[in-house]
């Protein structure tokens, strides 16, 4: 077949395309396409999955074949193939889902084919026809919308920005799932998103001058990634929407600095703020008047409205799940349903380049190739106070399940691109026990190695021995040998008053002995850091040195290192409206002060400058000492390298 190197064909062990069928530049073809013998493709054209193209239909340039679209070349079938009829549809046509077009027609140029319409007769150019059979409706000419309309398919890019740090912070590219999600949903409907980690750069940029670039900034925080003079190159491209990620408080003014640099850029483009962040900051984004909307839930379908409204020159009011430039909110249509998500575009990931730097978020204890991240779930069941979701009840905080086969067709994709690491991004992965259960039984086998940094509740490795709760052994096996090697366990704190308050009382410390698990969990082979938090508004320092002692039982026990977290309201976290209320947070405070490693609430038991100073000495004195010298080895590796280059 002749098939130009620039076009893309989604699993094309899914598809039959002949060797006698040309495709040109710059294509899309999706799974599950037949294309026969003497086809010919232009350019630009996307082909959606379960597409018929048998021999005799040609397709020009910027030609849309929406899912499940039949051509025919036999009026009178059975028959040879001398009584084949050819088919033509000409430059910029669009044919909607489950259109059959019988042979000997030619469909229009700039010519839009409803779904389900059945084509029998020539279309004109620059029509609409719809239903069966295909009639042009009087009135719909193309002809008198074009001028409101971009003259081609719209262009998206979705940024993660690039990353301002404390000097002691290790640096970290991003990655994360959900603008792979968005550029997912894109690819739904025949258009190609471009995705861009500003803190590495695009395909063409060297790390030097991207991640190991260090620019001190007049804040004191350290700055990654790419400058603003290359942002303005890579958005000079001609988007027409940007999308801009923004879940981290303390990054929210590289936001800012991203969507500034695309509204030079083009005045004309749509820029969209999405995250937690973002939704919570709502009013300071929308005060900058450099955003257009602010995505206020999951938004994969929110996306596709966005670019439909943007290609049809409609305007942005009323999308679903976003407030705009007036401040006027329209609900989400949340997905219940996760198994209908978009599958995430890991392919967009330059895989390569976060080769090279080899740092994930967390500690990485097992260094085992190529990572990506994966999520199984959606939401949580519990409402800890800290967390970014705990004023989302009845939202997208609410607990929601893939199915087990959705789970593994991801996990294939993943292992497809070279994978060999998952990082499970659920906020509650092990929550239904028999699900996960039976998810890890098939996942043996597999060859990976899977990690949780952020999303494990320690109630749930525990089981009912007649009154008592004891470790799950057996559990923690079958986790041990699915490939789960790392956990990172949530103690969070040693004062069960600390727990009930702002940890929902999911862990019961006089009943779920986590010395014990940390012990069994060692004896399997999980590697199981865990995390304590110091510093809540109402905390005492003998509460804190509560959580120091056990932290150093912990460790006795084999847990290789704790992590000590300073409690940070963040937006959209119910702590951060109990800190605004009870005067432990300015509402108008600085987000580049907003780090695990500062102290930033006022007024609280402990001043905040000794909660700095019992974390750092905790740190300090209860992990051992090669477990400190590798985080300053690690943190200063990337520093040296940031020097050098």
């Amino acid at each position: 077949m002749s098939v130009a190197k620039s076009t893309k064909i989604w699993h094309p062990e899914l598809s039959n395309i002949h060797e006698n069928a040309q495709v040109g530049e710059h294509c899309t073809i999706h799974s599950h396409c037949w294309i026969g013998e003497g086809v010919k493709i232009g350019n630009n054209v996307k082909i959606q999955a379960f597409s018929f193209i048998p021999d005799g239909v040609t397709i020009e340039d910027d030609v849309f074949i929406g899912p499940r679209v039949t051509f025919t070349n036999d009026k009178n079938p059975p028959s040879s193939k001398e009584n084949w009829l050819p088919t033509l549809v000409k430059k910029g046509a669009s044919l909607g889902a489950s259109v059959t077009v019988v042979c000997g027609v030619t469909i229009g140029e700039n010519s839009k084919i409803g779904a389900g319409a059945v084509v029998t007769k020539d279309i004109p150019d620059n029509v609409v026809a719809c239903g069966v059979p295909a009639k042009v409706m009087a009135g719909k000419s193309v002809e008198k919308k074009t001028d409101r309309r971009i003259k081609r398919e719209p262009r998206v890019a979705f940024i993660y920005p690039p990353n301002q740090l404390m000097p002691i912070e290790t640096p970290r590219p991003d990655g994360s799932l959900g603008p792979l999600y968005l550029a997912g949903a894109l690819r739904e409907i025949g258009i190609e998103a471009d995705v861009l980690d500003a803190t590495i750069g695009a395909k063409e940029d060297d790390l030097k001058d991207t991640f190991y670039r260090n620019e001190k900034l007049p804040n004191g925080l350290v700055r990654i990634g790419m400058t603003n003079e290359r942002l303005r190159e890579f958005l000079g491209k001609g988007y027409d929407i940007v999308g801009i990620s923004s879940n981290f408080t303390p990054q929210t003014n590289m936001a800012f600095e991203v969507a500034r640099i695309a509204k030079e850029t083009n005045p004309e483009a749509v820029i969209v703020a999405g995250g937690i962040n973002a939704k919570n900051l709502v009013n300071r984004f929308l005060a900058t008047q450099l955003f257009d909307l602010i995505a206020t839930s999951e938004s994969e379908e929110t996306i596709k409205e966005i670019t439909t409204r943007v290609r049809e020159g409609h305007d942005l009011i009323g999308i679903s799940g976003t407030i705009d430039r007036n401040h006027k909110a329209t609900p989400a249509k949340l997905t219940t349903d996760l198994d209908k998500l978009p599958m995430p575009a890991w392919d967009k990931l330059l895989f390569e380049k976060y080769d090279q730097i080899a740092s994930p978020h967390g500690v990485d204890l097992i260094s085992e190739g190529r990572y990506a991240p994966i999520m199984t779930s959606r939401g949580c069941p519990f409402r800890c106070e800290y967390c970014h979701i705990s004023t989302e009840k009845g939202d997208i905080g609410e607990l929601r399940l893939k199915s087990i086969p959705r789970v593994l067709e991801e996990i294939q994709i993943l292992k497809s691109l070279g994978v060999k690491k998952l990082f499970i991004e659920d906020d509650s992965l092990l929550a239904k026990k028999d699900r996960i259960k039976e998810l890890f039984n098939a996942i043996k086998g597999e060859g990976l190695s899977i990690a949780d940094v952020n999303g494990v509740n320690l109630v749930h490795l525990f089981h009912k021995v007649g009154n008592d709760l004891k470790p799950d052994t057996d559990y923690l096996k079958l986790l041990y040998d699915s490939g789960f090697k790392q956990i990172v366990f949530p103690v969070e704190s040693g004062s069960q008053r600390i727990l009930n308050k702002y940890a929902s009382a999911k862990l019961k410390l006089d009943k779920m002995n986590v010395i014990e698990l940390t012990k069994q969990a060692v004896e399997v082979g999980i590697q199981c850091p865990f995390n304590m938090m110091i510093g809540f508004p109402d905390e005492t320092e003998e509460e804190m040195m509560k959580s120091v002692d056990l932290a150093k039982q912990l460790i006795d026990v084999g847990a290789p290192y704790v992590t000590f977290f300073i409690p940070i309201p963040f937006p959209g976290s119910q702590l951060y409206n109990y800190a605004i209320r009870n005067g432990h947070l300015k509402p108008d405070f600085d987000p580049d002060t907003m780090n695990w490693k500062n102290g930033v609430m006022e007024n609280t038991t402990v001043p905040k400058e000794r909660i700095v100073e019992i974390r750092d000495w905790a740190w300090e004195t209860v992990n051992k000492k090669d477990h400190v010298l590798k985080r300053i080895q690690d943190s200063m590796r990337i520093r040296v390298l940031s020097l050098n280059n």
